[in-house]
């Protein structure tokens, strides 16, 4: 194990501040921003249709965590916001809850 996956996995805490709204000025999507994780290198987002399924949005747990595309691995988040395309409409009948993730490498993932 490298000493940089390593620092990641030992110091990345869980991401605080996760604001979920509609993007303005196309009303289809979610803006997703958060606090920075000194840690991380970059972000997962992630979601999950039932509530009591966001302790398993997690890249582990997929399904049933889905990734946000372009935000999640292979292609995490590299800043603090990230757009779900078209989330609106996706399934007006489902509820999304999101959970963002440190990225520490392909395959691993801050709490």
């Amino acid at each position: 194990m490298t000493s940089r996956r390593r620092s990641c996995l030992s110091l990345a805490g869980p991401i605080e501040r996760l604001l979920a709204s509609k993007e303005p000025p196309v009303h289809d999507n979610i803006a997703l921003e958060w606090l920075p994780d000194s840690a991380a290198r970059g972000y997962n987002l992630w979601f999950v249709t039932r509530k009591e399924d966001i302790p398993l949005a997690r890249q582990a747990s997929s399904p049933p965590a889905i990734a946000v595309a372009g935000c999640a691995v292979p292609a995490p988040a590299m800043g603090l916001t990230c757009s779900d395309v078209g989330a609106i409409s996706r399934d007006p009948s489902l509820a999304f809850f999101y959970q963002a993730r440190a990225f520490c490498d392909a395959t691993t993932e801050g709490p």
